[in-house]
């Protein structure tokens, strides 16, 4: 290592240490300075944890997971709450049903079904750059609701894009390879929003929300709720990728191509098979949930067992390959909302903010659009999606309890914004299959974020599109 390497590392670790310095210094004087009206002491301990803890999350001294976790045992060390709600959650529906479909989808990765899928999907389109492209996008949206990791699904399909724009006769970083990217990344990523799903992000804005909306989007109302917003993104998302990124002349993939790389799978395997039918039988069950009567969480869980059970995947790779650190985020952020609530900061954030946002409230397209723009303004320092949507849908809650809203609408909108891409170190996901290609070797970070600033747009008009269809379903008074 050279000294310019360890100079410049040692700058970084300076910077976090003070960063964390600042942390624990502002944590603590929240915590234990006079409560404002309407709060209590347990109210600012809860808040300067809290506080602390999201500082945490942006310096990134301690991995996020340990920083989520080391905020429930705050809560219970100084009696902020009881263990049982500090740590609530991870006795909940919610965190259940990610671990259990989180093992599926490493099943469906680790057996070459969700590999096979994708290609059996590019070989329903045309073999050209507009073709594939539309391939990518319908593709990713059927596999979507299959696998609520969008990290794998990006990771395993990126490479395939890269390998079909050589087969095209791209070129590294060419209008056309950069397009079969953005393509694939709109489609098995942004469109996971369209189902509950689709990502863990979904299960975590559902476990943030009151039981009885919990109870209410099952499934497939959250996908009936969501159909304008994603015919939205969709169709937009084609025509502007078509406009940036098409190449200089038409190019056809030769037929053969695709053929030979399912050719060269073999035979669906064991694995395969015992897959495919667990995926069939989980997504019937989500999907009739209302009147099978059977919760998400316990089909998720059979759904899984039968897999270890079979061997699909071993004892080791649930071990090793579960990504233990997303989940213990993930149960540790859900315990925010009963915390918060509990010591009343949640009704006091709400009148905080209620002067800003009033304004909005008997307006639904302005308040949706405020959401929006907010949320990617604070994207650019929160790098965490699930901490933003965490943060958001607590704080909103009250106002759209004020207003009559069901508090859905405010978590999706939080939820649809929070998937931009367009600074690198925004969005994991997309670093992920960046790093899949082998980053700007194949590809340009500086065409693919345009298209982010594109669906920043597209997005927030969907979310106004939906509006009335939203009224007309009685989300919206």
């Amino acid at each position: 290592m050279s000294i310019e390497s360890m100079k410049k590392g040692l700058n970084i670790n300076n910077k976090k240490i003070i960063g964390e310095a600042i942390a624990t210094i502002v944590g603590l004087i929240i915590a234990f300075i006079d409560p404002p009206e309407g709060l209590t002491v347990q109210s600012m301990k809860a808040l300067g944890i809290l506080v602390w803890t999201i500082i945490n999350w942006v310096i990134e001294l301690i991995p996020n997971y340990v920083a989520a976790l080391l905020m429930c045992l705050l809560w219970a060390t100084f009696k902020v709450v009881p263990f049982t709600v500090a740590f609530g959650a991870f006795s909940g529906t919610v965190w259940w049903l990610l671990i259990g479909a989180m093992g599926i989808g490493i099943a469906a990765s680790k057996s070459g079904l969700l590999k096979r899928a994708s290609l059996m999907g590019m070989r329903l389109f045309p073999p050209t750059f507009k073709g594939q492209v539309l391939a990518f996008l319908g593709t990713g949206t059927i596999v979507a609701p299959l696998i609520p990791s969008i990290t794998v699904k990006c990771t395993i399909t990126a490479p395939i894009a890269i390998d079909i724009g050589k087969r095209l006769g791209f070129e590294k970083r060419s209008k056309g390879m950069n397009g079969l990217f953005a393509a694939m990344f709109v489609g098995f990523s942004t469109t996971s929003v369209i189902f509950v799903s689709g990502s863990i992000l979904g299960y975590l804005l559902l476990g943030l929300l009151p039981d009885y909306v919990q109870e209410q989007f099952n499934w497939i109302y959250w996908f009936i709720c969501m159909i304008p917003w994603g015919i939205i993104i969709l169709a937009a998302s084609y025509l502007f990728i078509i406009y940036l990124y098409k190449p200089n002349k038409e190019v056809r993939i030769p037929s053969e191509y695709i053929n030979s790389q399912i050719k060269a799978l073999g035979p669906m395997s064991r694995d395969e098979k015992i897959t495919l039918a667990v995926v069939a039988g989980c997504l019937i069950f989500w999907i009739g949930e209302s009147f099978i009567g059977v919760p998400a969480a316990i089909v998720a869980m059979i759904g899984m067992l039968v897999l270890i059970s079979l061997n699909v995947f071993s004892k080791a790779e649930f071990h090793n390959n579960m990504a233990w650190s997303i989940l213990f985020f993930t149960g540790s952020i859900l315990n925010l909302g009963p915390v918060l609530q509990t010591v009343g900061i949640n009704a006091w954030l709400g009148q905080l903010i209620s002067p800003l946002i009033t304004r909005f409230v008997g307006n639904t397209y302005l308040l949706v659009t405020a959401i929006a723009l907010l949320v990617y303004i604070v994207r650019t320092i929160i790098t965490s999606m699930s901490g933003t949507i965490t943060l958001f849908t607590i704080i909103l809650l009250p106002i759209a309890f004020e207003s009559g809203i069901n508090p859905w609408v405010v978590g999706i909108a939080t939820y649809a914004s929070v998937m931009v891409w367009h600074l690198q170190y925004q969005n994991s996901n997309f670093l992920a299959a960046f790093a899949a290609v082998g980053g700007e070797e194949n590809i340009s970070f500086k065409e693919i974020a345009k298209l982010s600033f594109v669906y920043m747009v597209i997005s927030i008009i969907g979310l106004l599109i939906s509006i009335p269809y939203w009224r007309f379903l009685g989300l919206i008074p």
